[in-house]
């Protein structure tokens, strides 16, 4: 080999042991940058599936809207009375095409804010419902229906709770007149009875009733839901219901009374 040769044989060796230092020193780095990231991912606290979808939409998708109650938009609804839409927009940080509309319907809010929703309805009781069924022996060629004679004879019971689960005291429409003392004593408190001397309810004891039960109008809006029943919605028990300051929303089923 001539000194050429041994010249070209010693540059072309020191070149490749350039280029492999330089890529040990590449691979070196990667390995420290790995090692840093994989660090960094041990310090820090996992975020939750949910959590992590939510972030990832949160750039592309709309802020859900707000929902507020009838009370919540009186209250704006009266600011606005007093002030202005953008007053009670500031005030209340709410965009002012969303409370115009609210004033524009301030009368529909104001029918349909009930305080107290009531739920009433009427149901006979028989005092003996044997309805004519009994029990005997098996090839029995007579059989004898046990009866006290009362099959017939029942109480009516008016039946109110409100939306928010509170029960009334049951109503009971009794057929004598003449008030029992045992029957008073035994149920003082838990019933509320009229002794009427009629197993269904009439104009004036539905007055009575929603007198007892209901009561007069205090300080917010109350609604009754009942069935069609004749005296539900007879002129005097709308008077009634009006001077009680009752709403009423009546059900298209009608009662088989």
């Amino acid at each position: 080999m001539d000194d050429h040769e041994i010249w070209l044989f010693n540059d072309s060796t020191a070149v490749i042991d350039r280029e492999r230092a330089i890529q040990d020193e590449e691979e070196e780095n990667a390995a420290r940058a790995s090692q840093s990231c994989m660090d960094i991912a041990a310090e820090t606290p996992a975020i939750p599936a949910r959590e992590s979808r939510s972030l990832e939409a949160a750039g592309t998708s709309k802020a859900p809207r707000k929902a507020y109650t009838i009370a919540r938009k009186l209250e704006v609804i009266d600011f606005v009375r007093k002030n202005s839409v953008h007053s009670a927009a500031k005030k209340y940080n709410l965009d002012r095409n969303t409370i115009r509309p609210w004033v524009d319907n301030e009368k529909q809010l104001r029918i349909t804010d009930y305080g107290t929703i009531f739920a009433a309805d009427e149901t006979a009781v028989f005092l003996d419902p044997t309805y004519g069924k009994c029990i005997d022996q098996k090839g029995a060629k007579e059989v004898i229906v046990v009866s006290t004679g009362h099959e017939k004879s029942r109480i009516t019971v008016m039946l109110t709770a409100t939306s928010d689960g509170r029960k009334c005291l049951p109503y009971v429409l009794l057929p004598r007149k003449r008030p029992d003392k045992k029957i008073v004593e035994k149920f003082e408190g838990k019933l509320n009875l009229a002794w009427s001397g009629r197993a269904w309810f009439n104009d004036e004891w539905t007055a009575q009733y929603l007198e007892a039960t209901i009561g007069p109008k205090m300080f917010s809006n109350r609604l009754l839901v009942w069935d069609s029943f004749r005296c539900h919605v007879s002129a005097q028990t709308k008077a009634t219901l009006k001077q009680l300051g009752l709403h009423t929303a009546v059900s298209k089923k009608l009662s088989a009374q």
